[in-house]
């Protein structure tokens, strides 16, 4: 395998990753049920669900919204570090 193609394929998983971990992070942070998510999303409960668990691809349209609910930028969910309101809180 050429070594590119090892290295974005290796990126592209590790990027599904930090926003699978990111969905539910800021989710539990802001005290809402996956009901809660999808229903706002407009999509089902097991849709989101799939997201959080890196089954399902999430569209740019979907980290928009969502960043939009909890107040934050769209490249906050690229992230696996603490928030700073989870810092804050600490």
């Amino acid at each position: 395998m050429d070594i590119r193609k090892f290295y974005i394929e290796a990126k592209q998983k590790e990027i599904k990753v930090a926003v699978s971990k990111s969905l539910i992070r800021y989710r539990l942070l802001n005290r809402y049920s996956q009901k809660q998510i999808a229903v706002t999303l407009g999509i089902s409960q097991p849709a989101y669900s799939k997201m959080e668990a890196g089954q399902t691809k999430v569209s740019s349209i979907i980290l928009q919204q969502l960043a939009v609910l909890y107040d934050i930028g769209t490249t906050d969910f690229y992230t696996t570090g603490t928030t700073s309101e989870e810092k804050i809180s600490n």
